[in-house]
């Protein structure tokens, strides 16, 4: 859970986000979602089969287990090539 934060991420943030918008997407991508007031930075951790997609009504997003701390995400971006 994240502090301050009611109902499913998923539902408020995420699946609207992507909703007929058609975004391209890569393994390690972050993204910034805002909506209802607030805004969410998301990662792109695995894409099957390949290393890059394109996000369609017919994606399957798999949105699951806990938040990470901003200070870690910062540390594994300083790294990003």
């Amino acid at each position: 859970t994240i502090e301050g934060v009611t109902g499913n991420i998923f539902d408020v943030y995420l699946a609207p986000y992507f909703l007929e918008a058609y975004h391209p997407v890569k393994k390690g991508d972050f993204f910034l979602v805002r909506s209802a007031m607030r805004s969410f930075e998301f990662k792109v951790v695995k894409i099957d089969p390949a290393l890059y997609c394109i996000v369609t009504p017919d994606t399957v997003i798999h949105f699951e287990g806990e938040p990470v701390k901003r200070e870690d995400g910062e540390k594994n971006r300083r790294y990003r090539i």
